[in-house]
Order: C-alpha cells, then structure tokens, then sequence
C-alpha cells in the first residue's frame, strides 16, 4: 500500500501539468478545504502553458499567486472592487492579477479602464482636495473628465489613457493653491492663476479643460489662459539612415534583431506608426487576401503589403509569444504584455527601437513628411488611421501644394534677358 502511493506521488511529479493542477487547486481553495467552482477556469487556462515548472516557480514564489489565494479565501467570486482595493497598497501585483482573472474570464473587460479611472479618481478627490470644493470635482469627473477621455479614446481608437488621473492632479493642486491664498473659482482669480501658470507650465492643457466647463456652467468667473503656439516638428533622421535600417529590418542581417523587432522598426520607418498603435495591434488587425497577400489594417481601409514586409507580418501573427509571468499564455496582441491579456506598454517599445538606432518620434517625422508627398490626405489618413488635418498640416511641411509650381518652373524656365550682340 506504501509503495502504491509512492508511486503514485512520484508519477505526479513527473507529470509537471498534473503537479501544477493540484498545487493550484489547493491553492484556490477556500478555508475549509473545498475548491469554489468559478476558480475553474483560472486553474485550467494556467495549466494549459506548454511550461510548467515556470507555473510551479510561480505558484511558489510570486505576490500575484499569494493575493489569488486571499481572494479566494473569501469566499465568493472576485470583483474589480476588490482589486481595486488591493491597488491601493500594492499596485502591481493586483493588475497581475487582475489580468489573470479578465484573462480567465473571471472578470468583464467591458469598461474597464474608466472604471479604474473612475475609481482612481473618487479617492483621489476625496483624500487631496479641498473640502468646498469636492462636490464640484465629482461633478467634473463625471459629466466632463471621463466623457471627454473616452471620446479622445475613441477617435484615436485606443484604450482609456491612465495619464487623466494626472490631469485631474493639476486641477486639485490648483485648486488647493486657491484656497490656501483665501480665494476660490468665483473670486478674480487670473492673477494667481497667471502666477501659478508660470510655475506650472504642463499644467495649462488640463487646467484649461477645467476652467472652460467651470466657467460655461457658472462654477468660475471668466478667466483667460493664454495660448501657446504650436511647434512643428525638430527631430528627423537622415534618408541614408532610414533606408539603411528598412534594409536591416527586411533582410535580418543584424541577428541581434528578433521578428518582432524587425517588423516595429518597418511599422515606424515605413508607416509612421508611433509605439503607441504598433502595440495596441492585434491579430485582428492582419488578414490574408484570397489570392494569398497580406493586409494590415491601421486605419480604415487595410494596407496590402509587400511580400518581405507582408511575411514578416504574418509570421508574427502565427507565433506564440511568451509573456511574464507565465510564458506562452495565449495572448490577442501581436506585442504581448508582461501581464496575461495585456499588450506591450509603448514606453518598452521605445526604449527597445532606441537600442537598435531607431528613435520613435525622429523615425515618426521623418517617415510622415515623406509619406505626405506621395498620396493624398484623405486616402493617407484612412490608410494610416490619422486625423486628415494631422496629413495636412505634414503635407503642408513637407511643401507638396508647391511640387505642380516647381515642376512648371522647371519644365518652362523663364527666358533669360537678352545679353546683346
């Protein structure tokens, strides 16, 4: 009987899958022993991983599996609220896990960011502001800051940015600034305002925001924020250097290069896409024509590709990434996150396209200016996914509405003065 269940533990541990299973069953449990059914699926997508002694590691040593095991102590199924708590004093290690659970599909992605958001931002008004001026900041959030986040949102076609908390930072430092100099929105407070400016330069796009609603429904007297003139473009990289770097990426001369380098450093060069889409792209976004081609979809319209770029692409698309914690968890993007369900943050990428020689934003510039003299701004725009007026003011730069006087001039040259006998 000995030897049996001797046996049978040291067939176990040899079965990684199986070890894994039992050790995150046990996990899971609740207090008394039993294993509550909606952590199901969580343990089945873990166990699916190719490598399980990376899930072992994980189950022993990582935050985000201990942080799982109190809530399932708990006893009921977890909420974003939970987590959102949990954020409170370690941040990280609650969107851990609260990527394993939307992953697993424990927890609704709908909405998910402007509720963190909004969450972010109630507590933040609640614990920094001041107290006459709360009710107003509540007010604020709810029938402007998130609207408007969401509408930027969705013309850019990306995700609610986190850097809105920030925004509504500004206007509670100003605010408090207010207060501690006896005045308040409906005092004459441009002065100050103009002194507070001065000495917090990035705070004048939210500010502005702010002060537009509070003033347009009464909350503050009119006040006027100065306008800064907006600066075209400085940082560009030589022609000789881009087409250089396109012929590394198309060839894979420099082995140091991975696939997924290689096709972020033809996404920028190439199409102009800054960090912040390429990450966000999907396998949703690459498609196969019914002669055999390769689209990518930036914009509206899809972009055939040419065949060196278009097998990149696709082989890309048909890889299975590894991402952190657990490696090759299925993931949706074609720049996997650390997090499960998550995709690259674009800070990464650029700091990773600087290593190889290619700046983001010099790349950026250049690659615009030249696309913007060869097709028009609408057809540009729906391919590339931008705004038209942000191809036109690039056609504008690039001096394209001159190329017809140009090739006249040259074509028909003005006859010279007559020099005489």
């Amino acid at each position: 009987m000995v030897d049996a269940v001797a046996a049978s533990r040291e067939a176990s541990a040899v079965c990684g899958t199986c070890l894994a299973r039992e050790r995150l069953t046990a996990l899971l449990s609740r207090t008394t022993g039993d294993l509550d059914p909606h952590w199901v699926p969580l343990i089945e997508a873990l166990v699916a991983t190719p490598t399980p002694h990376a899930l072992l590691e994980w189950i022993r040593d990582r935050a985000t599996a201990r942080l799982l095991r109190d809530l399932a102590h708990r006893n009921r199924p977890p909420t974003h609220e939970d987590l959102d708590q949990l954020a409170l004093t370690a941040r990280y290690t609650a969107e851990q896990a609260r990527a394993l659970l939307e992953s697993a599909g424990l927890l609704d992605r709908h909405d998910l960011r402007r509720h963190r958001l909004a969450t972010r931002a109630k507590l933040r008004i609640d614990h920094e502001a001041p107290a006459e001026d709360r009710l107003l900041l509540h007010a604020y959030l709810r029938w402007s800051l998130l609207p408007a986040a969401e509408r930027r949102a969705r013309r850019a076609k990306r995700p609610i940015r986190a850097n809105n908390i920030s925004d509504l930072a500004a206007v509670i430092a100003y605010l408090t600034d207010l207060r501690a100099h006896g005045l308040s929105l409906l005092a004459r407070h441009q002065p100050r305002f103009d002194s507070w400016l001065h000495a917090h330069p990035s705070h004048r796009v939210p500010l502005k925001r702010f002060l537009v609603w509070a003033v347009r429904n009464g909350h503050s007297t009119p006040i006027a924020v100065p306008q800064v003139p907006r600066r075209d473009p400085t940082e560009f990289m030589a022609d000789e250097h881009r087409r250089r770097l396109i012929g590394v990426a198309v060839t894979g001369s420099d082995p140091t290069w991975t696939l997924a380098d290689r096709v972020a450093v033809l996404l920028v060069l190439l199409y102009g896409q800054p960090p912040l889409r390429i990450v966000a792209l999907s396998h949703t976004h690459v498609s196969t024509t019914p002669e055999g081609g390769t689209q990518l979809r930036l914009g509206r319209d899809p972009i055939d590709l040419h065949p060196p770029v278009a097998s990149l692409v696709a082989q890309l698309a048909s890889r299975t990434a590894p991402t952190q914690p657990l490696r090759d968890l299925p993931s949706p993007w074609l720049y996997p996150g650390h997090s499960p369900g998550r995709h690259l943050h674009p800070a990464s990428l650029s700091r990773r396209l600087k290593l190889l020689g290619v700046p983001a934003r010099a790349a950026h510039n250049t690659t615009l200016l030249d696309l913007a003299k060869s097709a028009p701004t609408a057809v540009l725009a729906d391919l590339l996914g931008m705004h038209p007026s942000t191809i036109e003011s690039w056609n504008n730069a690039s001096g394209a509405r001159w190329v017809h006087y140009a090739t006249r001039a040259v074509a028909q040259p003005e006859p010279l003065p007559h020099e005489g006998p």
